[in-house]
Order: C-alpha cells, then structure tokens, then sequence
C-alpha cells in the first residue's frame, strides 16, 4: 500500500512538473510579418510593477506562463520610447491568450538635442475653435521652416534652431490677428487666441 501511495504521489508531480500551460504567448513581428527575436517581452501588474518577463526566440514568440487572477498589461520593447503596450488583459485557465504585436524599434532621442526644435501653434478663437486657414508671416532666426497655415485643426507646425527665435503674426482673412515672439528652446505648444 506504501510502495503503491509513494507511486501516485511520484506519478502526480511527474505529470503536474508536465503541464505546459501559459498564460500569454506574444507573437512579435515587424509590420511586414518578419518575427522579432531577442525583443523583451513583460507582463505588468496594477499598471507599474514587473511580474514576469520573457524574450522572443528566434520564431519572434514570447511565453509568459505565469500570470496573477488580475489584468496584466503586456509590454514589448527595449526603452520607455516605442513601447507597445496592451493593457488590462486576463488570463483564462486553461486557455492560453495568443497576442500578436508589430514592433518597429523607436529609441529614444532624449540623451541627445536635436538641432532644431519642434513648435506647433494652435490658433483658435476666442470661443476655443480651431481656426483653419489663418496665415503665418514673419522672421525666423537661424533659418527655421514649416508651414505657414494652419490647417482643419488649427495647427501651424514650425522648425526652429534650438535658441533662435520665432517671431511674427498670425491672421486670419477675416480680420483677427495674434502675435508670437518666442525663444525657442526645446519642442514647444503654444496656444494663439485670434482677437479682432
């Protein structure tokens, strides 16, 4: 009775130590369908703490066996910069989640200044409508570029060196006007309020 008792017990954790259940498998992969190995691959509890973590194999896939009764977020990537994240995902025993990913690697640019800065304007009027079609005229030090009208939502985008200035006026046809005078010194949003 002994020998047949320490058998079941041996067969048990043999077949429990078998059991291949996961609880997420990423398929990672660029947009034209080429699999993304040695991509790390984590699984997120309460939206900020690793629980698990795995890399994708030569195939492109991620196993994330095991897994909290909560949603989990799944994140793919190697920065804060270009992380895809899918959020609030739960694990259903025995069914194993299949999540396919495109991941295109966007490292970050924050440890180097870029030339020149980013600005975007955006006009409204006094009511806080986008105001389409209102026109941009004035100097630019350093030789920035962009565009000169704002578009359906308002928006004029700007190129400026880093530390030059962006002066000028902004006006519509109808009448209203706004005046931009800034130094620019990194990626900038500024909100223009047309007054007649």
């Amino acid at each position: 009775m002994l020998i047949r008792m320490a058998f079941f017990l041996a067969s048990v954790r043999v077949f429990a130590g078998e059991i291949a259940y996961c609880a997420f498998e990423v398929k990672v992969t660029t947009a034209a369908g080429t699999p993304r190995p040695n991509v790390p691959v984590f699984l997120i509890r309460e939206h900020k703490t690793t629980f698990s973590d795995a890399t994708t194999d030569e195939s492109g896939l991620a196993r994330l066996c095991d897994a909290p009764l909560e949603a989990v977020d799944v994140v793919v990537g190697f920065d804060v910069c270009g992380l895809v994240t899918v959020r609030n995902l739960h694990s259903l025993w025995p069914d194993t989640k299949r999540i396919n990913v495109i991941f295109e690697e966007h490292p970050c640019e924050h440890f180097a200044l870029a030339e020149y800065c980013q600005v975007l304007l955006r006009v409204q009027d006094t009511e806080g409508r986008a105001v389409a079609g209102v026109r941009f005229s004035g100097d630019l030090d350093n030789k920035g570029s962009g565009s000169d009208v704002s578009d359906n939502l308002g928006r004029i985008f700007r190129l400026v060196k880093r530390h030059g200035k962006l002066e000028g006026v902004v006006k519509a046809e109808r009448g209203g006007q706004a005046r931009v005078s800034l130094l620019v010194t990194d990626d900038t949003e500024l909100k223009l309020v047309l007054h007649k």
